[in-house]
């Protein structure tokens, strides 16, 4: 977890993983540790597999089915996205980025009130003011999309650098964008393991700045090989 959330260490914590993994194959927090780290490298489909083996091993963990969930909403498929978060709220309600999941599946299908409904029941800030600045931006409601933006950047710009560069991304501010994930790196902010398969970070792939960017944290194409 420290190699992959901290250190960006993406070979050192696959070695790592493939040792765990021999002794203990079954353990659902390595099998979502192993999940996590083949999203930062790209690999969805197999990141899938691992948070499938890991609900299989601990059908009640939130945790593995929160990371199911993101999984199947990374590869676009948002309904199913959306009964993985519902088993997450049943099980635990206030689990965080559950309700503001259920928002992202919609904001990707376009349903705009619907995203920011949902979202607004998130216990996490990071989570909930995300999705309604995302959705209310989609909506032409600016003032309260800028609102959601503002609150998000006074409650959590030490820590959630990553989200606000998200909203950023999303509005097509790419400067801006650039700047907060660049900050979020510098801070070793965890949500950058979620950098490639991110579905709110598009409009930054074809600007010269996006495999820089990727470039610095090993991303890229050839660092991965």
């Amino acid at each position: 977890m420290i190699e992959t959330n901290f250190d960006y260490n993406w070979k050192g914590a696959a070695e790592t993983l493939h040792k765990a993994l021999a002794l203990a194959p079954q353990d659902p927090a390595l099998l979502m540790e192993a999940g996590n780290l083949a999203q930062a490298r790209g690999e969805t489909t197999q990141a899938l597999e691992f948070f499938r083996r890991a609900v299989a091993s601990d059908p009640v963990n939130a945790q593995a089915l929160t990371f199911l969930a993101t999984g199947l909403s990374a590869v676009g498929r948002q309904e199913e996205a959306r009964t993985e978060y519902a088993r997450v709220i049943e099980l635990n309600p206030s689990a965080p980025n559950s309700h503001a999941g259920v928002g992202l599946t919609y904001l990707l299908d376009g349903k705009f009130e619907e995203a920011a409904v949902a979202a607004q029941k998130d216990a996490a800030d990071y989570a909930r003011l995300l999705i309604v600045s995302c959705a209310r931006w989609d909506q032409k409601r600016v003032p309260e999309s800028d609102a959601a933006l503002a609150e998000l950047i006074a409650k959590v710009s030490e820590t959630g650098a990553y989200q606000i560069a998200e909203v950023y991304a999303y509005r097509n501010n790419r400067d801006k964008a650039f700047e907060w994930l660049e900050r979020a790196r510098r801070q070793r902010d965890a949500g950058l393991p979620g950098l490639r398969p991110d579905t709110l970070l598009p409009n930054l792939h074809d600007d010269p700045r996006w495999d820089a960017f990727l470039r610095t944290m090993g991303l890229a194409d050839d660092q991965l090989k």
